[in-house]
């Protein structure tokens, strides 16, 4: 057991220590709809980050549906183009079709330009022959 931790937060039930049971919440308090308490909402505008990769980029592939309709994707691509891991998740979670409910998906223009990015990005990936 670690000295900095709190003994009230652990029970010890004869062998391992287990998280102490939940304290019982207000009603009202479960219902209340925490969306409205948020502090921040995504950047929902292209920051300076994003409109100098779009610049880097071949003019042919500038996302511009996509920069119009959904800025703030472009901005996470743009954070997540040089990271190899973080970049490969992103387009799997923009493109794999996994989310569940009535979703309509991206725009026709707007899945364009995001499988072309997906495409360049994983062309510049590949190991020069």
């Amino acid at each position: 057991m670690s000295i900095y931790r709190k003994r009230n937060l652990f029970e010890l039930d004869g062998k391992h220590w287990s998280p102490a049971p939940a304290k019982s919440v207000d009603a009202q308090a479960d219902a209340r709809d925490w969306s409205k308490e948020r502090k921040a909402s995504p950047a929902d505008y292209l920051m300076p980050v994003s409109k100098a990769w779009m610049k880097r980029l071949p003019p042919e592939l500038a996302p511009d549906a996509l920069a119009a309709q959904y800025p703030r994707i472009v901005n996470l691509i743009a954070t997540a183009w040089d990271d190899r891991e973080g970049a490969r998740v992103l387009f799997g979670e923009l493109l794999e079709h996994t989310r569940r409910g009535n979703r309509q998906g991206f725009p026709e223009a707007v899945e364009r330009d995001l499988w072309m990015l997906r495409d360049y990005w994983y062309t510049g990936l590949l190991p020069k022959k």
